[in-house]
């Protein structure tokens, strides 16, 4: 998925809150990460790249002690490398991705430092009238959904 679209997508469903949607594409060479906080104050950690680049360090320097989501758009090393990084460093109330198993050793990891920390898992569910989009798209549908709860 495009960053340009995803931004897009969140901006979107933001706009709808009254105040400032602020979205951060962080610098981490290889893959993505981006961190949007709401006008609700929460804040939300979109992949973590393929961990070169530690996300950890630029969470702190932009004040950031806890993520309300962290969406893994897929469990490619290029997205999800960092994450076990990212969920050493900062408590999360919620993981979701797009429940896809897949069998590296960088999923496996992630997977179990969830467990082990005991954070919240929410799979993303299929919307079946948006037969076409794609999985990453569906995980942030679902994870919208879920921060409107």
């Amino acid at each position: 998925m495009s960053v340009a679209l995803l931004l897009s997508l969140i901006v979107a469903w933001a706009s709808a809150w009254a105040g400032t949607v602020r979205v951060d594409v962080l610098d981490i060479g290889q893959g993505d990460s981006i961190l949007i906080r709401t006008p609700a104050g929460k804040a939300i950690l979109i992949d973590a790249g393929d961990g070169q680049i530690a996300v950890p360090p630029m969470l702190a320097e932009l004040g950031v002690t806890s993520l309300d989501l962290v969406i893994a758009t897929h469990p490619h090393a290029d997205h999800i490398g960092g994450m076990d990084e990212v969920l050493d460093a900062v408590p999360v109330k919620m993981y979701t991705d797009n429940g896809l198993p897949h069998t590296t050793k960088t999923y496996e990891e992630v997977m179990k430092r969830i467990e082990e920390k005991k954070i919240p898992y929410r799979a993303a569910q299929v919307d079946r009238k948006s037969t076409r989009l794609n999985s990453s798209h569906t995980v942030i549908s679902y994870a919208v959904f879920c921060l409107k709860k």
